[in-house]
């Protein structure tokens, strides 16, 4: 009986291990670990428009280069808006893109939107397989 308690204090103990790991994985993740991706500032653009509604953090950056590496380094962003008319707050990064949510993208003066393309160079195990009863025992 009390190997069996000790296996079920075990098991929630990786469960718990398991899902604080992948929060905190798919909060940031390192440049180059888990996918690729290339930035020009005359590519993927639409000049003049912005994508509202969707903004998940406002930051300030000297260039547009930088507002894309913040972008870069959080796995929920996959587009951004920089904002050329103001030096503060102007960089927007956003959880969707004009695909997902083309009625968002609007006319808006003197803010560039970019999309953001990641390209994945490793699998991800999915949470729900993790929790899998055939994974285990």
């Amino acid at each position: 009986m009390k190997a069996t308690s000790f296996l079920l204090v075990l098991y929630l103990a990786l469960c718990a291990f398991i899902i604080c790991t992948s929060v905190k994985q798919q909060q940031s993740v390192p440049p180059g670990l888990c996918c690729r991706t290339t930035f020009s500032a005359n590519e993927d653009v639409i000049r003049n428009h912005a994508l509202e509604r969707h903004v998940f953090k406002r930051s300030t950056v000297d260039a547009i280069t930088h507002c894309y590496m913040e972008c870069r380094d959080d796995c929920r962003c996959l587009s951004m808006n920089f904002i050329h008319s103001t030096n503060e707050d102007n960089c927007e990064l956003s959880d969707v893109n004009k695909e997902m949510q083309p009625a968002s993208l609007q006319y808006r003066s003197g803010v560039d939107y970019y999309d953001f393309v990641r390209e994945f160079s490793q699998k991800v195990l999915p949470l729900v397989l993790l929790r899998s009863p055939y994974l285990y025992w």
